[in-house]
């Protein structure tokens, strides 16, 4: 089931022809329910910003993210919903790409840039311990080059509502051009 539908639309928002995108994050507990929402860039119409957390915080369930040992852990959703007033231009999305390497060269057969998803555990600072690429198709050639970019740039602490950091689970994209 599709967390946000026509109806979700706010009436107000829709009167006025306010369209824009949103991007927002979810904790996500180590039983793969929503605790928080975050918007991380506001779509400049704050009715709609609010209803995408308020609707995915409803909606929204997953499977638990897991540690290198098979632990369940709190976990980070990104997304992207585009609000727009013709249906087919209302979308939601991943959000991408974090970073962008250069490579001398890209795998057999490719000419365009390449994406690949990234698993990151980051500990209560942010900072990244493990990675493990998880997209198909890219993970042995690509993969060990993902992860060490992240390993070294990637910062993302997770807080929870209650309080303090901690560890987690998080997605990021990585897009390699020659």
């Amino acid at each position: 089931m599709p967390w946000f539908i026509d109806e979700d639309y706010p009436m107000q928002a829709f009167e006025r022809g306010w369209e824009g995108t949103t991007i927002f994050e979810l904790t996500v507990d180590t039983n793969g329910r929503p605790i928080a929402c975050t918007i991380d860039k506001s779509s400049g119409h704050g009715v709609l910003d609010e209803r995408t957390c308020e609707i995915a915080m409803k909606r929204a369930r997953f499977s638990s993210a897991l540690d290198s040992k098979g632990a369940p852990v709190y976990g980070v959703y990104r997304s992207r919903l585009n609000w727009a007033i013709d249906p087919d231009l209302w979308a939601q999305s991943e959000v991408g790409p974090d970073f962008e390497v250069s490579v001398n060269q890209l795998p057999q057969g490719e000419s365009t840039p390449v994406s690949v998803k990234y698993a990151v555990m980051v500990d209560a600072t942010g900072a990244t311990v493990d990675c493990q690429a998880i997209s198909t198709g890219y993970g042995e050639t690509l993969g060990p080059l993902g992860c060490a970019k992240l390993k070294q740039d990637y910062r993302r602490a997770v807080a929870l509502p209650s309080g303090g950091p901690v560890s987690a689970v998080r997605t990021a994209w990585i897009t390699f051009a020659q």
